[in-house]
């Protein structure tokens, strides 16, 4: 039965795919496909607005079968678009939305222990993955994603890399709930797997990569030796110009309070492996603008009396001061009052270099 269901689901997507179009590629339309009519008919709607699809009720069934164990299968005859019923024939959702996430979770914790990289262990993850934003946070927080292998975390990664039908949202959330809690549990150098499992996701998804675990992991908590160096490697490994943009963006915002409710207790936890982690992204060449900058150099000054005398810090300085000077030209009084902290060599080089801009 297993093998007809599999059967059934797969014609099932390759149909609603070529009617319309990739947002039903996946199986997360699986709960409109419950929503089915009894008297030999089955009305199902798109997630998004739009047109609707008939299918028959032994397919809907079938879906049961494999999904929530219903005991029998009848056969019943197939609607059509040109027999509409009347409205007394559609008949309300059976299985609620809590119901449908419990029955999901279910069948995948006994697969997620045993980490069995079956089509079943995937396809019920796939299913997982593009429920709604809370159900998917609910979820992150039931079952131990940080506890998988790295090969069946890069498994399961390699499944989600390119299908656009995944929300931002539940990237950012599954990416925290897997990747982030494994890495921030390191205390020696990751495996290449691992390596690799984090370069291929932020390529394909840096903006979702940069939130999900590489911002994290320098607002979470301070970063350790291997945290910071699998930032650096990410960033020169997989991350573009534009992307590095985007991640000083939102380091600063959270920083500085701009950002949302929950964003703004993220702040940078300095120490210098975070240093070693924003002089990467300065080196980058990036092209990081003016008011990027600047409140890059408000967070400088909050932090610096506790790193006065540090070189590598006043380094940070150094960078901006020598690799955008006309981004900062205006505001040299403000970059040489910032200067002002520091009590290493490094301080008469930066106020030298300002000099020059005026």
């Amino acid at each position: 039965m297993w093998s007809d269901g599999d059967n059934v689901i797969s014609k099932l997507k390759t149909r609603l795919s070529t009617t319309f179009g990739d947002e039903f590629h996946c199986t997360s339309t699986i709960e409109s496909f419950l929503s089915g009519a009894k008297n030999r008919r089955s009305y199902i709607k798109q997630l998004n607005e739009g047109p609707a699809e008939y299918v028959s009720i032994d397919l809907i069934r079938t879906l049961k079968k494999r999904r929530i164990g219903v005991d029998e299968i009848m056969p019943v005859a197939t609607a059509s678009p040109s027999n509409e019923s009347s409205a007394s024939d559609i008949m309300r959702v059976e299985e609620n939305h809590s119901a449908f996430e419990t029955t999901l979770v279910t069948q995948f914790q006994p697969l997620l222990e045993g980490h069995m990289k079956t089509d079943s262990f995937l396809d019920t993850f796939n299913e997982l993955i593009r429920l709604p934003q809370n159900s998917v946070y609910n979820l992150c927080q039931k079952v131990s994603f940080g506890s998988l292998s790295d090969e069946t975390l890069a498994e399961i990664m390699s499944t989600i890399l390119d299908c656009d039908t995944i929300s931002f949202q539940n990237l950012v959330i599954f990416y925290r709930a897997s990747l982030l809690e494994k890495v921030v549990q390191l205390d020696t150098a990751p495996s290449r797997i691992l390596l690799s499992t984090i370069f291929s996701t932020t390529k394909a998804n840096p903006k979702a990569a940069i939130e999900g675990l590489l911002s994290p992991l320098l607002t979470k908590s301070s970063p350790g030796k291997f945290q910071a160096d699998i930032i650096n490697r990410t960033i020169k490994e997989s991350l573009d110009k534009p992307s590095l943009v985007y991640f000083l963006q939102i380091l600063s915002k959270r920083s500085t309070g701009i950002s949302s409710s929950e964003a703004q207790s993220e702040i940078i936890h300095w120490n210098d492996y975070t240093i070693s982690v924003i002089h990467t992204i300065l080196t980058s060449k990036a092209p990081f603008k003016r008011h990027l900058l600047i409140d890059l150099l408000h967070i400088l000054e909050e932090n610096f009396s506790d790193f006065k005398s540090s070189s590598k810090y006043a380094t940070l300085i150094l960078l901006i001061v020598k690799n955008f000077p006309s981004e900062i030209k205006g505001d040299v009084d403000f970059v040489t009052r910032v200067t002002e902290n520091s009590t290493t060599f490094l301080k008469k080089s930066i106020l030298t270099s300002l000099k020059k801009l005026r």
